[in-house]
Formats: structure tokens, sequence, C-alpha cells
């Protein structure tokens, strides 16, 4: 006897799926291209501009994508989190009213994005060498756009990969921006893998208590891809938030539907998140060394902070903590109450009032 609710529920699943799929397919088959320059500047007064291309970065290639109304007004370099999280597929859900006053820069990190390729030698994917990368993207957009005031604005990985950026003392930053910064994820897991561990008890779900029982030193004893997965899954499902929406989901939606990004590019997003995971990704969850909070305090340029209440993946509390114990000419903290992990997205006209606010004193006077 056919069971009209399950077929019901698989076509409402398969019609999501083809909604999904349908752009992606389309572009593939149509060599769809992002926006033309020519098209932005037409729209523009002082020449838009909208890049996307490979710069050789310290002997790899590694791809910007540059958008904004006016090449004369500040520059934002965005260093994604992740790792291996690039922001191509998700930059238009919030950045466009951004575009009017900054010129924003995505860089696709070494291994993330576009920037993967099964060439890349894996024993170069260290914080230091990420570092010395940002710091050669810096020096190229300085000369290029001959500006001194560039903010940097890291958002979770990116925010602990900002911080070693900023221990070398780059002269083009003016300010910088952390958004989800980590002060120390080593103890930011430990905190919600205990949490999981409390909710499955109270519960009874001894399923899930027997999967996570050999991971009592989590994160330093097991932080392959697979074990950091597992608590993450268990943590979203009892409510340990870290955004509104489905991170996976919301993901991998739109890796499919970005115009940037063919067949052969999702292939390499993926991989490349794989990369990073097994690299990058363990170092940051398995090695004090590298935290924030372990590193000297000590720095050049005004430092501040936008935080979710609700994001648990990089607790608010402990940013400000950090934040309280750095000295920097200026230091600030705005925490949205209703955001988690992605306040830039929840909330990007709030997001672009604050950073507006944060960051206009620091700029050149002459840069638009």
């Amino acid at each position: 006897m056919l069971n009209i609710k399950n077929i019901s529920r698989r076509l409402l699943r398969a019609r999501a799926w083809s909604k999904t799929l349908t752009p992606f397919v389309r572009r593939t088959l149509t060599l769809q291209r992002p926006l033309a320059n020519g098209q932005l500047r037409r729209a523009t007064r002082c020449g838009g501009l909208d890049e996307d291309f490979a710069l050789p970065v310290n002997g790899h290639r590694q791809w910007l994508r540059i958008r904004g109304h006016c090449r004369n007004n500040p520059l934002i370099l965005y260093l994604h989190g992740g790792p291996g999280g690039s922001q191509i597929p998700s930059y238009r859900r919030y950045q466009l009213g951004w575009e009017k006053h900054f010129t924003m820069v995505h860089w696709e990190q070494r291994g993330a994005g576009r920037s993967y390729t099964r060439r890349l030698d894996a024993a170069t994917m260290t914080i230091p060498q990420l570092a010395a990368d940002a710091l050669a993207v810096l020096d190229y957009l300085s000369s290029r756009f001959n500006r001194r005031d560039i903010i940097l604005l890291g958002h979770s990985w990116g925010t602990l990969l900002s911080i070693h950026v900023l221990q070398a003392r780059p002269d083009n930053i003016s300010a910088y921006v952390g958004v989800g910064q980590i002060a120390n994820q080593i103890e930011s897991e430990r905190r919600m893998y205990r949490f999981v561990i409390r909710r499955a008890a109270a519960a009874g779900n001894r399923q899930v208590l027997s999967k996570l029982a050999g991971l009592a030193d989590y994160p330093l004893q097991g932080a392959s891809p697979a074990n950091v997965g597992l608590v993450r899954y268990w943590a979203r499902h009892y409510g340990f938030l870290g955004s509104r929406t489905d991170d996976d989901a919301r993901n991998h939606a739109r890796l499919m539907q970005t115009p940037e990004y063919g067949v052969r590019d999702v292939y390499r997003y993926l991989q490349g998140s794989l990369l990073c995971a097994r690299t990058l990704g363990k170092d940051m969850f398995t090695n004090p060394g590298v935290q924030p909070e372990q590193l000297p305090k000590k720095f050049a340029v005004p430092l501040f902070l936008i935080s979710g209440r609700r994001d648990h993946f990089t607790p608010a509390d402990m940013a400000d903590t950090y934040l309280q114990s750095v000295a920097a000419p200026a230091t600030g903290h705005v925490v949205f109450d209703d955001s988690g992990h992605y306040p830039n997205e929840d909330d990007p006209h709030r997001f672009l009032r604050t950073l507006q606010t944060l960051v206009q004193p620091y700029l050149d006077s002459g840069g638009g």
C-alpha cells in the first residue's frame, strides 16, 4: 500500500534539490562568467571594480575576488574562516551594500576554493606559510591601489590567522576587525564537547555517549575531521548554536549556486576543505602555541571585535576576555544579541554601520 506522506515528503525533497542544482547546471552548460568589469564601471561614478583572477603568491597561484563601486574607497581584505571556507559562495548574501563604501577583497587562501590543486604540497599548509601569503597579498593591494590604510577583517579561523599576520606588524594595515574572534579554539571545542555529554546524558542517549566516550581529551586526542564533525553534529542537534541556519546545508547550497564556480571548481573547493581540515584545522584544534591568547598581546593597530551572543563556536565571552588582555592604540567589542557565528550575514546592514563607525577614524582622509 502506498504511503502518501512518504511520497509527498520525497517529492518535496526532490523539488528542493532541483531548485539548488538547476542554476548550477545552467551556468555550467552556458559557461556563465562573473559580471564583467565594464558592466559595473558604467553603473558607478568613480570606476567600479569587479575582478576575479589568480595571483602568484609565494610560488603558488591563489585567487582574489575584488568588488567595489569606487576604486578610491578604502580596502577591506577579508580572511575567510574554515580553514578552507572560501567566502566566494557566500559574499553576495551580505556584501552588496558594503561595496558602495569599501572595495572588498576576498582571498581564497592556499588550499582553499580555487587555490587548491592536487599538486599543492601539504607540507606548505602551515600557519606561518599562510601568514606569509597574507602579507604578500597585502603588499600587492597596497602597491596596486597606492593605499596604506587597508582594513584587515577576519572571520572565525581567519581571526586566528589574522592575529599571526598582525604579529609581523605590517605597515599597510590601519585597523583590524575580528568577527567570531578565536581566543583559544581548543577550549571552545572542549566547551562544546562537555555540552554534548551533559545533554546526551540528560536525554539518556546512550548511543551518543558511547560514540563520544573515546574522546575524553577532545579535541587534543581526536581532532580528525570525522571526530570534529561528530561533536559538532550533536552540538547543533542539542541546540548549541553557531548560526541561525544549518551550516553544512547552507554552504552546500551556496556552493552549487555561485557563478564563479563550475564543476571543477566545486571539486577543488571540497578537496581543499578536506586538506585544510587535515593540516591547518588539526593545528588549530591541537596546538596550544598557535592560539591567540598564547601569542604576544601588544599590537600596533586598533583591534575591534564583532561577535554574536548566540555563537558558541567562538564564544563572545572568551573573545572579550582576550580583548581585555591586549595592548593596542584602540580596542572595542560589539556584540549582536540575536546573532550567532555569522553576524555579518544575520544583520548585514547593522554590521556595515558598526564597521564604518569602528574603522572610519583610522582611514586616510582622502580615502573616498
